[in-house]
């Protein structure tokens, strides 16, 4: 009969970039309209990806301190310095992009949860959002969610793991947790918790397996997301903003500042595969 490893009690998961993936290429539409790289762009709508600011006003949308509706005016003074005159648009774009639900992710998480692993969700998003994810996603999959816009803290502020780790009720150490974004997995591992970083989805779903499980389960087959539409309607897509907007693989963006592995897994002070030699894969901005 199936049994739960002994390494860990939880399993928690981002929400962009492993739950879901993004398909609209808003961002790089945007950037090349204003002319500018998609990085600065990223930095003046959504702010610094690997730290939390007090007052740049995607941050604040996200600890649920401001209203959706009154980012774009909020953003203007950013956008200034940067030498960006916005056209009026940016956020409606953003927050009605496409994602598409990664299926395997949720098959995966499925199966633990019946192996006796307490599952988690933890997402920066926007309260304005959270009615169109509980439309695309099962949040009775999970036995926690935190949404950073509920609870008044971010990633990868450490508030927002002690959350998520009182209302688990796990040691920390024995929560594994799977994010694309590399500040939010210094995060978790500042926490104490074993990380995945994920920058492809079948590697991290192998090495989930391979931490998770012992014997007596076999995963299911994985399967490749679909094809990205390149923007409109899709059959499971929605509007959705920040942690809702794919998964970066590159230095401030979340990815492996070392560019050699594909995902990283640490469990524990026993990191693995830190010795693969890969090449990873062109940085993506579409991020959590």
């Amino acid at each position: 009969m199936a049994s739960k490893s002994s390494a860990i009690d939880s399993v928690v998961v981002d929400f962009s970039g492993v739950l879901v993936t993004q398909t609209s290429p808003v961002l790089a539409e945007l950037a090349s309209w204003h002319r500018v790289p998609i990085e600065t762009l990223v930095h003046v709508l959504m702010g610094p990806r690997a730290w939390s600011t007090v007052d740049h006003p995607w941050h604040r949308a996200e600890r649920g301190e401001l209203e959706a509706a009154a980012l774009q005016a909020e953003v203007a003074p950013y956008a200034d310095a940067a030498g960006m005159t916005l056209r009026g648009d940016e956020y409606a774009r953003l927050l009605t992009s496409d994602f598409v639900v990664n299926d395997d992710v949720l098959e995966r998480i499925g199966g633990l949860r019946e192996l006796g692993y307490t599952i988690g969700l933890l997402m920066n998003s926007f309260r304005e959002l959270r009615s169109t994810i509980d439309g695309k996603v099962d949040f009775g999959l999970f036995d926690v969610v935190v949404d950073s816009s509920e609870v008044g803290c971010r990633k990868p502020e450490p508030q927002i793991f002690s959350i998520m780790e009182q209302r688990l009720g796990v040691d920390s150490a024995r929560i594994l947790y799977l994010d694309d974004v590399t500040a939010n997995i210094e995060g978790a591992r500042n926490a104490g918790w074993g990380t995945i970083l994920v920058t492809d989805l079948f590697d991290a779903l192998h090495d989930l397996d391979s931490v998770s499980v012992v014997e007596g389960w076999e995963a299911p087959a994985w399967s490749p997301p679909p094809t990205p539409s390149g923007g409109g309607a899709v059959e499971n897509g929605g509007g959705l903003g920040e942690d809702l907007l794919g998964g970066g693989t590159g230095g401030e963006d979340g990815g492996d500042a070392r560019g050699s592995e594909l995902v990283e897994v640490v469990v524990g002070d026993d990191p693995a595969d830190d010795d693969r030699n890969v090449a990873a894969p062109p940085p993506n901005l579409l991020d959590d």
